[in-house]
């Protein structure tokens, strides 16, 4: 918020109640107007309010309007090619390196543009193992932002836990901000920039929250294996009896229900398949019959079951589960067209054969051979 008026906030008084003793000058931040440092959500939902950020709910919901980009924006991310990453990261289509330079120039134009505005700082963490967690700090020009990290990531427990905070990683998120792609080399106004020698990610010209967070997520996915850590992209629940589920697959596509399980532990939280057609006719598996699948998967009771081999993709599939459909078993059988059904089955084989080509050099001979076939 540029508060040209200097008009005082509801939060303002508490603004460095939980202020870190590494200030924002060491992230070159000088001459903001005010630095709101760990606002509790109480203080927030005030400072949202009064900006007219966001709308409160019936039931106490923040409902905000993230404009132009309702969703991450994966061609505006990239990575600064440097000594420390040059040989560490698959340089392509989805790991896109940026100039060092043109980093520094649009970081420097931030810094000037941050000047005589409000920002949130949140200090918390990524990651619930303490051996392996990693403080972050993030800062933000949007007060809902602010409340979305705390939703997000661990915080600190105690005001000295909060003095002492230094940041091992840090993130400005400044929607108001955009880059100019002939002077900074961004492909468009918007940006998402990470540079592991500095540190740092740089957001312009989104005000989506869920870069804030993958971002943070890139990093781990960077830095955990180079520690002997892999990260998943998973949700995770146990047994009474201490048996683990890991439930994978992509955003969306129910990892978070399926493992919010009345009966069994959430560990961790973050994603069926389609039956009945392709995307725009078919529709998802009901929750019922996964959960009855799942159940059966981990009760052992799909040991005794009969199995089929795909033809093409080498998968085994059960033919009988109780509680569960034939018509999802095989999904061949929920198609008003069998012929459309066997077409869309074999190009998706061709699909994964072309796009594995991609990978095949350097791959273990067994994972090749695990492929589907034609």
């Amino acid at each position: 918020m540029n508060n040209l008026l200097n008009i005082a906030t509801p939060a303002q008084s508490e603004a460095s109640a939980l202020k870190s003793d590494y200030g924002l000058e060491n992230h070159g931040l000088s001459n903001l107007r005010v630095a709101y440092w760990n606002l509790p959500t109480e203080a927030l939902y005030e400072e949202i309010t009064f900006r007219k950020e966001a709308r409160i709910a019936r039931q106490g919901s923040i409902v905000v309007n993230t404009g132009k980009h309702t969703a991450r924006s994966a061609n505006d991310k990239f990575v600064v090619k440097e000594a420390t990453t040059e040989d560490k990261i698959w340089w392509g289509q989805y790991n896109r390196p940026f100039s060092a330079d043109k980093f520094n120039d649009l970081y420097n134009r931030l810094q000037g543009f941050l000047q005589g505005r409000d920002v949130f700082v949140q200090d918390c963490y990524a990651g619930a193992d303490p051996e392996y967690r990693m403080p972050v700090r993030i800062i933000t020009e949007l007060a809902w932002h602010s409340h979305f990290v705390r939703n997000m990531f661990i915080l600190p427990k105690t005001n000295e836990e909060y003095r002492r905070h230094v940041p091992e990683f840090t993130v400005i998120c400044a929607p108001s901000f955009k880059g100019i792609p002939q002077i900074d080399g961004t492909a468009t106004n918007t940006f998402i920039v990470l540079n592991f020698a500095q540190k740092l990610c740089i957001i312009g010209n989104t005000a989506y929250a869920g870069e804030i967070k993958k971002s943070i997520f890139t990093i781990l996915n960077y830095l955990l294996p180079l520690d002997g850590v892999m990260p998943m992209h998973c949700s995770a629940n146990m047994g009474k009896d201490g048996d683990t589920a890991i439930f994978f697959g992509l955003s969306g596509t129910g990892k978070t229900t399926l493992s919010a399980d009345p009966n069994r532990c959430l560990i961790g939280d973050d994603e069926h398949g389609w039956i009945g057609g392709p995307y725009g006719i078919g529709k998802r598996i009901s929750i019922k019959y996964t959960r009855a699948l799942l159940n059966a998967a981990l009760g052992g009771q799909l040991l005794k079951a009969k199995y089929l081999t795909d033809p093409v993709f080498g998968f085994q599939v059960p033919q009988s589960c109780d509680g569960v459909p034939a018509s999802v078993l095989n999904p061949g059988e929920s198609w008003h067209s069998k012929e459309t059904y066997m077409q869309k089955y074999k190009e998706l084989a061709a699909r994964f054969i072309e796009n594995f080509k991609k990978f095949e050099e350097g791959c273990p001979p067994e994972v090749v051979a695990a492929g589907p076939r034609r």
